[in-house]
């Protein structure tokens, strides 16, 4: 009888094993697939409004797309790192990236500015607006100068649509966003102590488990 049990037990112990590598299996392919389906989208971008070079001949189609791919792979891997001093994950933050590139790249400003500027809107979106889904909408209204009612982190910061065609046209668009976002670097340093950027950090080192182990699945 006893070992009865505990052939029983053993077999209850194996199951519960098997169900925790089949959802590190499943949510390690998700995180995957979901880093190559964002990195194709701002290579792609990138491809499109960008102006990529090789030994002084623009490229096109295919070639700038595959010259584009190691560039977002690098600002991604870039990315992943900056996310670990904020309180939300990577997942949301590369999201919001993907949706600021475009018009980032259109206002005048290089990928790195931009993901500056991704990090730092990523730090205030939480505090100001509860709603961190609004970080890509924030993005965009303020690199197209798109400010309306529903910009709520550009209106709190007094961000308006005559700045930001001023700040183009000077050539300082860049700098004209530091000064304005500059609240977030003081903003990050007390949001990196609080329990959600804990949570989220904690996630996002499940999610990188996970993704290594199933890599290549």
């Amino acid at each position: 009888v006893v070992a009865g049990l505990s052939l029983a037990g053993v077999v209850v112990v194996g199951k519960q094993l098997v169900d925790v590598l089949i959802e590190i299996g499943q949510v390690g392919i998700a995180a995957n697939s979901g880093f190559e389906q964002t990195k194709l989208g701002i290579a792609s971008v990138v491809a499109s409004v960008g102006k990529l070079n090789q030994n002084g001949v623009e490229l096109k189609g295919v070639d700038a797309l595959n010259a584009a791919l190691p560039i977002a792979q690098k600002q991604l891997d870039a990315l992943r790192v900056d996310a670990l001093n904020t309180a939300l994950t990577f997942e949301q933050i590369s999201k919001g990236f993907l949706q600021a590139v475009g018009p980032g790249l259109a206002a005048g400003l290089n990928l790195d500015q931009i993901r500056k500027t991704v990090i730092d809107l990523s730090q205030l979106i939480g505090p100001l607006t509860g709603q961190t889904e609004q970080l890509g909408q924030e993005l965009r209204a303020i690199f197209s100068g798109d400010i309306n009612q529903d910009t709520q982190v550009a209106k709190a910061l007094q961000i308006t649509r005559e700045q930001v065609k001023a700040a183009k046209e000077a050539g300082t668009f860049a700098e004209f966003l530091n000064e304005k976002l500059k609240v977030a670097s003081v903003t990050g340093a007390l949001m990196a102590q609080t329990f959600e950027a804990a949570k989220s950090n904690l996630q996002e080192a499940g999610t990188v488990l996970a993704a290594q182990v199933s890599e290549g699945l």
